[in-house]
């Protein structure tokens, strides 16, 4: 699942970013980092229990791809997506897209202030 969100200054943060990129690019990966690990303790809080394996596993990867800064919440449970979607016996619980649902005002927030911080940053080296 993907969770998208809007920046109003996301014109001022491209430009930004490609004028300094070394200033930009931590603040992205706080937001990044930050918005994975909330999605993942709601995650956890949300994910059925009966032995634990399975909250247990939950974990947040943080990266940098062709596409960009990433952060990844998944599961390496092989049953999981079988507790997430459910089968034919059983009704899907889908703990993990809660958990990012959940998550989506705390998301735009980190983002919205990390494009912020970056743009104050940026005019200041300009001036």
């Amino acid at each position: 699942m993907d969770v998208t969100i809007h920046i109003d200054q996301g014109k001022n943060l491209a430009a930004a970013f490609a004028a300094y990129p070394e200033l930009v690019a931590p603040l992205l990966r706080d937001a990044s980092s930050k918005s994975a690990f909330t999605v993942e303790g709601r995650a956890k809080k949300l994910s059925p229990v009966d032995t634990g394996r399975m909250r247990a596993s939950i974990a947040t990867s943080l990266g940098v791809r062709d596409r960009g800064i990433t952060s990844i919440v998944q599961t390496n449970v092989f049953y999981a997506i079988f507790v997430h979607e459910g089968t034919k016996h059983m009704r899907g619980r889908p703990f993990m897209q809660q958990a990012a649902t959940a998550s989506v005002q705390d998301i735009q927030k980190f983002y919205t202030q990390a494009a912020t911080d970056a743009v104050k940053k940026v005019a200041s080296m300009a001036q």
